[in-house]
């Protein structure tokens, strides 16, 4: 990817079974993992015997052109955007997802998702976030 090339299934196979055992190694402490699992598939792997929840960071292509053009350090250029858009399958309504709109600043991206488990954790059904 730090050479403009989109990530394969090939590729990201490996890189997803790590995230899984990562996943089950903390069950019982629990943990927050961030990656992009575009296709429901990837986040099949990443559910295997767990129970998760998905937080959909969604925003237009624009907005995240922007934002990784102003990244520093970041590996992923803001070329592969629509790659990794024409990838992406949005979560079915049978998956355990969280919908945030991660168009605002990122600290407001970050309240807004904080906020969103927190609801999910008293048993509330949070709202699509910055919508």
């Amino acid at each position: 990817m730090s050479h403009g090339i989109p990530l394969t299934d090939e590729d990201r196979w490996p890189w997803l079974e790590r995230c899984h055992q990562w996943l089950r190694q903390h069950r019982e402490t629990g943990g927050v993992l961030t990656c992009s699992a575009l296709k429901r598939v990837y986040r099949d792997v990443l559910r295997q015997d767990l129970d998760l929840t998905f937080l959909y960071l969604w925003a237009p292509q624009a907005a995240l052109e922007d934002r990784l053009r102003h990244r520093q350090h970041h590996f992923m250029p803001a070329s592969l955007v629509p790659s990794q858009l024409r990838t992406l399958e949005p979560p079915s309504e049978d998956e355990p997802v969280i919908p945030v709109d991660a168009s605002p600043p990122k600290d407001v991206v970050c309240r807004d998702a904080i906020d969103a488990v927190r609801l999910q954790l008293i048993g509330e059904v949070p709202p699509v976030l910055g919508s």
